[in-house]
């Protein structure tokens, strides 16, 4: 090798040792915090697999530590400089094993006392990252009582729930009840049935929907409601037949009935169904009530497997019907 092409490879290997000490040196503060995360969560799945739960704290975490002064200096954020630098939220136990922990945030970086947005946090399955626009980060539910003012019911939603103006096609609601015949229909007996008490609407073909939904920790909360003659006249004949047609409608969307069970609520008829949409690997819970001329409907949707009586329980026993 001649001196002269050997300085060339000097230098060249040179300018490239220079390179990667600069990029070492420049690296970002989301680089250079993705360690210190990494490590926060590889102690919290070693806890689970000890304890088979979630920890409650960071301290609890203590006991993955040789001593307390090790546990108090990976406390400090070293990108931060904050003390303590790490926020931990204990997920739901419902969410381990579903689809949805790969967007539950369960370790966030605090700067300044507050959480750091911009730097890695620590999702429920162990993957350190940037947090995702579909990451979710509310997992405490707020449970509290809603009355639409459309109808005369109340039921609990876990976070607040918003208004439809136009309901989703596929939705529940939609099949069978939309429907409904626009001609004019012969009034219902005058006089109600002791099961209902419920005088049907002044206008025969009055036909309102409406629907209101909440979105929580990854999870869909619907109530739906209607109102027509129709619905009254069916009360009283035949109340379960139209659940059932209703409940069969949901099938042509391609969802399977897994499971059925009559119910009265107030004395009133409805019908628990569930049902699953395996191309799209969904499930969803839904309950008709009919009262007098008004249909209900409350429905929880989620990914398979997470639509149990953890997540969707609170939600079908707060439903009433108010006087």
């Amino acid at each position: 090798m001649s001196a002269t092409r050997g300085s060339r490879l000097f230098l060249g290997l040179g300018r490239v040792i220079l390179v990667g000490l600069a990029l070492a040196g420049c690296q970002s503060e989301a680089t250079r915090s993705l360690e210190g995360v990494e490590a926060w969560l590889a102690r919290i799945k070693d806890f689970y697999h000890r304890h088979q739960r979630w920890p409650e704290r960071l301290e609890d975490l203590q006991e993955c530590f040789d001593t307390q002064e090790d546990f108090q200096r990976a406390l400090l954020n070293p990108v931060t400089q904050e003390d303590p630098g790490y926020e931990y939220v204990k997920p739901p136990e419902w969410l381990q094993g579903t689809p949805l922990s790969k967007r539950v945030v369960i370790l966030y970086q605090l700067r300044a006392s507050g959480r750091a947005e911009d730097l890695p946090v620590g999702y429920m399955d162990g993957q350190a990252r940037l947090l995702q626009p579909d990451a979710i980060t509310q997992t405490v539910p707020n449970w509290q009582p809603f009355r639409p003012p459309e109808a005369p019911v109340e039921v609990a939603f876990p976070s607040p729930p918003f208004r439809d103006t136009t309901p989703t096609p596929g939705s529940p609601q939609l099949d069978a009840p939309a429907k409904t015949p626009s001609t004019p229909t012969e009034a219902p007996p005058s006089k109600p049935s002791a099961l209902l008490g419920t005088k049907p609407s002044s206008d025969l073909r009055e036909s309102v929907l409406w629907s209101y939904r909440a979105n929580f920790c990854g999870l869909q909360y619907m109530l739906f409601g209607m109102r027509s003659a129709l619905f009254y006249r069916a009360a009283q004949e035949n109340p379960y037949q139209l659940l059932d047609q209703l409940s069969a409608s949901l099938t042509k969307q391609q969802a399977q009935i897994r499971h059925r069970q009559q119910l009265q609520i107030q004395n009133y008829p409805a019908l628990d169904v569930e049902l699953g949409l395996a191309a799209e690997q969904h499930q969803f819970r839904v309950r008709w009530c009919l009262a007098g001329d008004r249909l209900y409907c409350l429905c929880v949707v989620g990914p398979d497997g997470t639509v149990n009586e953890a997540t969707a329980g609170k939600f079908f026993q707060s439903f009433r019907l108010l006087p």
